[in-house]
């Protein structure tokens, strides 16, 4: 037996091993994080600073921020949580800073007593404004991001209004903006930030539009208006301000050595891919079996209408029947990505092989200025006859003059081929319509199956949002994106990334723009996916879902809501 000291000694430092994994587990920790990390030089920013202990009177040194960065304003509040009948104190600092120039900056590590932050990269770019905007209280700015393109390219229209003041109520108007015969897509339709122009502190609006011209030659877009009344320094001042013009020169699609056609159109785009997913093929194919197969097209840089039908044309031994595409665009502030989907089910319709041809498509990259082609590989299949039926292919082959006399028949050559007629075609003519309607009604059943388990799989969702975070988390990129995008709708409420900003996620948005490069545009720069999967789904952990009664948007801005004007036809 173990005496009582000895005991005691064991018991003592258990304790202080328990102790030491509570105060681990436990750890102070001092947070920063950003509204953006790449800003333009003169740009107003916050720098938010959390504490997630007692502060006990210590004090925030941030004084290694003078060396980059002009420190503005500095706010401090205390709260508390309860989180499992567990009280936590809280403190957080909000600091606006100008940085002083720009580069790759570093918000350097800040101290709260023994307790260090992380240090934080911010870019800030040259500022782009010209010497007469200063001075000025109003202004607007137009741009674009090419002088010259080819008809249907897209073309990134951005639009920016500076004030300085404070806008009254139920003024700050701008007209529509007419893109002339163009295709035009809404990517932002506003957000606001501050920035400073020569000494001077502008409230800035931005609007962000993808625009696809329809005719070649010189496109010209009239700079917009602003109107409205703004308190400046005291006194309240008109704004009546338009914005500069901007031209571009549209060149004629390239020559692609043959006429372009509906099957394959003038297709200008930033990058472009091709894949076949093969569903579910049985190991022996039958003659009547279905064989399903899904294409999706995808393209970055161009609407979903500008791309084409993916048809594959009926063989001489299987019929192919497709069903409606599917299509869908994500709006990204560096432009639009467009897919379609498309379903085929083919049917062979006579043992032996068949073959699904290639499918080929010639796209024109505009960032390397040369044509580039994406294809579908073909695909053979060995169809055996239906059971229990013989083959056909043998029984035509009887249909030759010399077999039927070496049989020994007396039947002449016409009777023998009014008996195949009248024999063989009604019996395939009935076979094809049962297996027919036997592919509809398997088609039929697997399709309300798919619509039953899609639903007990929402249900076990809604119950289970952890195992199904971390399933997600864990998946493949495409999967993991499709679900990312879902969990921001349906949890957060958020339709566009740009949104997480108001959630003061500014480092979420960055790197899931980030995703969005390497996943939609294949020959940029490799980056480890998984790593960063694994940073998007922590910031997200950090993030509340929100609910029906805290979806009301918080946005209060002054200025209407700038809509484009009804695109004009092809």
């Amino acid at each position: 037996m173990v005496s009582s000291p000895i005991r005691h000694l064991l018991g003592f430092l258990i304790a202080v091993f328990l102790t030491g994994l509570t105060l681990t587990a436990y750890a102070d920790t001092l947070s920063v994080k950003t509204e953006r990390q790449q800003i333009e030089q003169g740009d107003i920013i916050s720098l938010w600073v959390e504490a997630d202990f007692q502060t006990l009177g210590n004090n925030l040194d941030y004084s290694a921020l003078d060396q980059d960065f002009q420190v503005l304003s500095r706010q401090r509040s205390n709260f508390y949580e309860f989180i499992n009948g567990q009280q936590n104190a809280k403190t957080r600092w909000h600091l606006r800073l100008l940085p002083k120039k720009s580069g790759e900056l570093l918000v350097p590590s800040l101290k709260l007593g023994k307790i260090h932050s992380e240090p934080l990269k911010l870019f800030v770019q040259k500022s782009q404004h010209s010497d007469s905007s200063a001075e000025k209280n109003f202004f607007l700015r137009a741009e674009i991001d090419h002088q010259t393109g080819y008809v249907q390219q897209q073309f990134l229209y951005k639009l920016r209004f500076y004030y300085r003041g404070k806008l009254l109520p139920g003024t700050g108007n701008i007209r529509p903006i007419d893109f002339g015969n163009t295709l035009n897509e809404v990517l932002k339709d506003e957000s606001i930030y501050n920035t400073i122009i020569d000494g001077n502190t502008y409230t800035v609006h931005e609007w962000l539009y993808a625009l696809f011209p329809q005719q070649s030659g010189e496109l010209t877009i009239a700079g917009t208006q602003v109107s409205g009344i703004a308190r400046v320094e005291g006194r309240q001042k008109a704004i009546d301000e338009r914005a500069n013009n901007i031209t571009v020169q549209i060149l004629p699609a390239a020559d692609g050595g043959q006429p372009y056609s509906k099957q394959q159109p003038w297709l200008p785009a930033k990058s472009m891919l091709i894949q076949q997913n093969w569903q579910q093929t049985p190991q022996e194919i039958r003659v009547g079996d279905s064989l399903s197969r899904v294409i999706t097209l995808q393209a970055f840089g161009l609407k979903a209408s500008q791309l084409p039908p993916i048809e594959t044309p009926d063989g001489a031994t299987y019929k192919v029947y497709s069903q409606p595409p599917q299509s869908e665009e994500d709006k990204l502030d560096s432009g639009l990505v467009s897919r379609i989907k498309v379903t085929q089910n083919i049917v062979p319709t006579a043992p032996g092989e068949i073959r699904i041809p290639s499918y080929r498509l010639k796209w024109f990259n505009t960032e390397t200025q040369h044509f580039e082609t994406v294809t579908l590989e073909g695909k053979v299949f060995s169809v055996l006859p239906t059971e229990n039926q013989p083959d056909y292919q043998q029984i035509s082959s009887q249909k030759n003059p010399a077999d039927v006399n070496n049989s020994g028949n007396n039947l002449t050559e016409n009777q023998s081929k009014n008996r195949l007629e009248w024999s063989i075609w009604p019996l395939l003519t009935a076979l094809f319509a049962i297996a027919w309607l036997i592919t509809l009604l398997l088609w039929w059943l697997a399709r309300k199956q798919k619509s039953a388990e899609q639903q007990t799989e929402i249900a076990h969702d809604d119950h289970r949002p952890d195992l199904n975070f971390r399933q997600w988390c864990q998946a493949d990129d495409k999967t993991f994106y499709r679900h990312l995008r879902q969990h921001l709708q349906k949890q957060l409420h958020i339709t566009r990334t740009s949104e997480l900003i108001k959630l003061d996620a500014e480092s979420l948005q960055q790197k899931i723009h980030l995703f969005e490069k390497q996943l939609f545009a294949p020959q940029s720069e490799a980056i480890d996916t998984e790593k960063l999967k694994a940073e998007i789904c922590a910031l997200l952990g950090q993030i509340k879902p929100k609910t029906a009664s805290t979806q009301s948007s918080t946005r209060n801005t002054q200025l209407q809501t700038l809509y484009p004007q009804t695109s004009q036809k092809r």
